[in-house]
């Protein structure tokens, strides 16, 4: 699996291109700046098949309208974030004062649970609410995408429209219990792994 980091949109959040070896692959929460998205593409050959956003808040969802019309594929979010694809009021922009704009209905509506199969790789879709009602992490392999859910030693914030403390707190407590070291890869800031967020992340304690 590779996995290629992309800074993107104006909040600069985590955008990464994972492929297999046969070259094909998706995009995690493409946050803006298409261009440099697109290039990434081109630069490594990747197929890209799947959008798969964490949530629907503007900073994760940016690019998606170009890089579904620049790739053809297809956009995967939780059914209770996906009117933020096509409501800008609910997208959590006008708070930050940043314009932003509808980004089209997704084409699969996930449910939390399901295990969806993207080239080489089997994903699961674990349901993580509390930053948003739709927040989901994608583990596949050794990583695990978690959006605006668990950071290095932190965790997502929960005031924001949508948010709720409660579920955040019970969503770390299933985080906890995971077994496997999963390289974590957040929406924001470093990566860490899940041993490490065992240790020092004050919210596993």
């Amino acid at each position: 699996m590779k996995i290629n980091l992309i800074p993107a949109g104006e909040l600069q959040v985590n955008c990464y291109l994972v492929y297999d070896e046969k070259l094909n692959g998706f995009v995690v929460d493409p946050g803006g700046s298409f261009e440099k998205i697109k290039d990434a593409i081109a630069k490594n050959g990747v197929n890209v098949k799947a959008i798969l956003l964490t949530h629907g808040h503007f900073d994760h969802i940016g690019a998606v309208k170009e890089l579904r019309e620049y790739t053809g594929a297809k956009v995967y979010i939780h059914t209770d974030d996906a009117d933020r694809l096509t409501d800008i009021s609910k997208s959590g922009s006008v708070k930050f004062g940043i314009k932003s704009y509808e980004q089209g209905e997704a084409d699969v509506l996930l449910e939390g649970g399901e295990t969806i199969t993207i080239g080489d790789f089997k994903i699961d879709v674990m349901n993580a609410k509390g930053h948003t009602e739709g927040c989901v992490n994608y583990i596949t392999e050794n990583a695990m995408f978690s959006g605006d859910v668990l950071f290095k030693q932190d965790i997502g914030r929960t005031d924001l429209a949508g948010g709720n403390h409660k579920e955040m707190l019970r969503t770390i407590g299933l985080i906890k219990k995971l077994k496997p070291n999963y390289q974590v890869l957040p929406g924001h800031g470093d990566t860490s792994d899940l041993d490490f967020e065992k240790l020092y992340n004050p919210y596993f304690n």
